[in-house]
Parts: C-alpha cells; structure tokens; sequence
C-alpha cells in the first residue's frame, strides 16, 4: 500500500518535471523575440524550479 503510493507521488511529479521542460521548450521555439523569451523564463522558469530538486 505504501508502495504504491510512492510511486503515484513519483509518477505525478515526474510528469510534473518533464511537461515543465517540454512547455518551456516549445514556447522557447515558438516565440523568438528573446525579452518576450526572458519574460516567459523568468516567471513559468522560476515556478518550475521549484519542482527541481537542484533549483
């Protein structure tokens, strides 16, 4: 029973981590004016650190 939810906790944050980086990445492809880049980096970035255990 622990186990399992153990490893629901990790399954969710590691989603969490992963869809982080693929959102940040693809608004990085898709907006290419870098002050609107460095605004998107600078708030979605910072609330996804928070997810990162070297932050």
């Amino acid at each position: 029973m622990t186990t399992n939810i153990i490893l629901f906790i990790h399954i969710i944050a590691a989603t969490t981590w992963v869809g982080g980086g693929m959102l940040l990445f693809g608004m990085g492809i898709y907006f290419k004016d870098p002050k609107v880049q460095n605004l998107i980096y600078s708030h979605i970035g910072l609330f996804m650190a928070t997810f990162n255990l070297y932050g």
